[in-house]
């Protein structure tokens, strides 16, 4: 059983405009982590691992403020939940179910 809890709290303007941040940058990231694993896939046939991604993120923090603002820990949770994601959906992909629905062979 999944538990959920919610907290009220007041935030200060500042506050809003900073947790905005956050959520845009975390988005980004997701985006762009996603777009580079089809792009890899496509061009490969292999997908990037979290670590390559982890790997990357250390980049982008150091050439851009917004991400170095930012907690690394935060946006490795985001990259974690996108590998998650990403395994989850590759069993679906490969499988003759799929295939068959899709008109291929089964």
């Amino acid at each position: 059983m999944i538990r959920t809890y919610k907290c009220r709290t007041k935030i200060s303007r500042a506050g809003h405009s900073r947790l905005d941040q956050v959520l845009r940058l975390s988005a980004e990231l997701y985006n762009a982590g996603l777009e580079s694993r089809i792009d890899c896939y496509k061009k490969t046939g292999k997908s990037r691992s979290y670590f390559d991604q982890c790997k990357e993120l250390t980049e982008v923090r150091a050439e851009i403020q917004e991400f170095k603002d930012i907690s690394a820990i935060l946006f490795r949770g985001v990259l974690s939940r996108l590998d998650k994601a990403y395994k989850s959906f590759l069993p679906m992909e490969a499988s003759p179910a799929l295939k068959a629905l899709a008109g291929g062979e089964a």
